[in-house]
């Protein structure tokens, strides 16, 4: 069983969601991974000082290695010190250690192939970046996927209804405005988009909405939705929709929401339009029901988990969902969500050693082959997103 664990292990990997820095791929310092966001939210929680960043370099370092120390039963905590050990060679246990790791993370940093090198430890050979300007990874360009990001595109075409005087001619211009966009996508060679929906959850339902003097923002919305499908269609492109959380206008924090109405309101595009949805969800309560679709419709994905939904325990049931319900060309498996690569690294190896975990109880229960269990794998980790991205429907 050793063996299989060290294959799946070291799979290739397609990571479907990073916020990577094409010009900037590894962080310059140890802060900049020490400092990640969840990761830093728990060690404030453990009393990391939040003025941090206006302490002196040997007290900053005292402060991060106690809270550190506290927090040590999480996932993040023990992401980050497995990183700091596996890449650098250094173990976080004191302020000494933390300030000898941000002289490493600064060497390297400068190391010409460090990025590089730091990817082909992880398996990853795709990268997906959602602004254009980081899709340019310069030397490593081949590990780049652009997907653009739509969410102001789709507000600008909303407004547009919203405002206009004669709202039936503005929905044949924002239908062609969303016609053209489609086509231009298809030009270039991109396979699809992604928005992040927040607090949508109009019903898709029959035909696209009726533009008229009365109609309010979420029936406009409603409407350029049902328009993007059908030029998604038309272009054989797919369409990404991230669910499960929202930006609270009381307090301005971004939280999980756990409507699985929300997935409930997408059927309609689900059913109407045979162009590939795939979903990616921030908030656990939200994957037995996108199992559930992906089971209904052909035509939906399911893709990494993110935000508040990067957990073993989720990563676990998931699997175990997915696993029973779905043909696993259908489910891709990593969205790091990293800025820097040695996140990206540090949440893919998470993610395999759970998956490696979890291919070889079933092994052990007879539920799969050792064959069986590599197939998963592979399409996990990497071949059902390499299909998504890159392949027609009917390849």
């Amino acid at each position: 069983m050793s063996a299989l664990r060290e294959a799946i292990i070291n799979c290739d990997v397609w990571d479907t969601h990073t916020h990577l820095l094409g010009d900037q791929l590894a962080a310059p310092n140890f802060w900049e991974i020490g400092h990640y966001f969840w990761l830093l939210r728990e060690l404030k929680a453990a009393g990391y000082p939040a003025d941090h960043d206006q302490m002196t370099p040997q007290n900053r370092a005292e402060a991060y290695a106690r809270a550190l120390e506290a927090t040590r039963n999480t996932a993040m905590s023990r992401c980050m010190c497995a990183t700091v050990r596996e890449l650098y060679g250094i173990e976080l246990t004191d302020a000494a250690s933390v300030l000898e790791a941000d002289e490493a993370v600064r060497s390297s940093a400068q190391e010409d192939g460090w990025a590089g090198e730091v990817f082909d430890r992880a398996g990853v050979c795709k990268a997906v970046v959602n602004a254009e300007k980081d899709a340019d990874f310069g030397e490593l360009s081949q590990l780049a996927y652009f997907l653009p990001r739509i969410e102001r595109r789709i507000s600008q075409w909303t407004d547009t209804l919203t405002a206009a005087d004669d709202p039936a001619g503005a929905g044949d211009s924002v239908t062609a405005s969303i016609a053209s966009f489609a086509t231009d996508l298809r030009e270039r060679g991109i396979r699809g988009m992604m928005a992040s929906l927040g607090d949508w959850s109009e019903p898709t339902a029959g035909d696209p909405p009726v533009l008229s003097s009365s109609t309010d923002p979420a029936e406009a919305k409603t409407f350029v939705l049902h328009q993007i499908a059908a030029a998604a269609s038309c272009h054989d492109l797919f369409v990404q929709f991230f669910l499960g959380m929202e930006k609270q206008s009381w307090s301005g924090q971004v939280v999980a929401n756990n409507r699985t109405d929300r997935i409930l309101a997408l059927h309609g595009l689900f059913e109407r339009y045979d162009c590939r949805f795939d979903l990616v969800l921030s908030c656990n309560l939200l994957n037995f029901d996108a199992v559930q679709t992906a089971r209904v419709f052909p035509n939906v994905h399911l893709g990494g988990l993110w935000w508040f939904n990067f957990r073993p325990s989720t990563y676990r049931d998931v699997m175990q969902y997915r696993l029973e319900a779905m043909p696993p060309s259908k489910a891709a498996l990593i969205a790091s969500d990293a800025r820097y690569v040695e996140w990206c690294y540090a949440k893919v190896v998470l993610v395999k050693h759970l998956l490696a975990e979890f291919l070889c109880e079933q092994v052990r229960a007879g539920w799969l082959s050792e064959e069986d269990a590599m197939w998963v794998a592979r399409e996990w980790l990497h071949d059902a997103a390499s299909r998504l991205y890159t392949e027609a429907k009917g390849d």
